[in-house]
C-alpha cells in the first residue's frame, strides 16, 4: 500500500492546525502556561483529523487483503481445476489407448488407422462405455463454466463433442 498520501495528509493535518492557530491571533508561546495551552490547542484539533485519517488508512488496508484473499481463493480453485483436467486427460488417454483386440487400441479404432470390423464389438462397445463414463457431462459442468453435450453414434462407434 502507498503510504505517501496519507503522509501528506497527515502532514496537512498539522500544517493546517498550526496556520489555524497563528493565523486567528496566536503568538508563540513563552510561558510554560502558554505552551501547555498551545499543546492542548494542537492535541484536540490534530488528534481527531489525525485519527480519521489512519482510519481511512485501516479501511483502505482492509479492502486490499480482502481483494488479495479473494485473488488468492480464484487461482486456488484455478489450481483445482487443472488438477482435474489433468487427471481427466490421464483417464481419457488411458481409455483410448486400451486393447481392444491384439495390438489394436480404441484410439486406432476411433482414428481409422484400423478395421472396426476385425476387432471385438463386445470390446469396443465396453471400451467406449468405458470412455463416456469419463466423459460425462457432470464433469465438464463442474469443472469449467461452459456445458459440454457428448453423443455417441452406434453405427460408426465414434464419440462426437459439441459445445452448447
Amino acid at each position: 500500500m502507498n503510504t505517501i498520501p496519507y503522509a501528506v495528509a497527515g502532514l496537512f493535518v498539522m500544517i493546517g492546525t498550526l496556520a489555524l492557530y497563528f493565523g486567528h491571533g496566536g503568538s508563540t508561546p513563552e510561558s510554560l502556561q502558554d505552551w501547555a495551552s498551545f499543546g492542548t490547542y494542537v492535541g484536540g484539533i490534530a488528534g481527531p483529523l489525525l485519527s480519521f485519517v489512519a482510519l481511512i488508512a485501516v479501511a483502505r488496508t482492509l479492502n486490499l487483503q480482502r481483494a488479495t484473499l479473494e485473488l488468492d481463493q480464484e487461482r486456488q480453485l484455478a489450481d483445482q481445476h487443472l488438477r482435474w483436467l489433468e487427471e481427466l486427460y490421464r483417464d481419457m488417454v488411458e481409455a483410448l489407448d486400451g486393447r481392444v483386440s491384439a495390438g489394436v487400441t480404441l484410439r486406432d479404432v476411433l482414428d481409422g488407422d484400423a478395421d472396426a470390423s476385425a476387432v471385438d464389438q463386445k470390446r469396443i462397445a465396453v471400451r467406449l462405455d468405458n470412455l463416456m463414463q469419463i466423459l460425462e457431462p457432470s464433469i465438464f459442468t463442474a469443472i469449467t463454466s461452459q456445458s459440454f453435450t457428448i453423443s455417441r453414434y452406434t453405427q460408426t462407434e465414434a464419440v462426437v463433442f459439441s459445445t452448447r
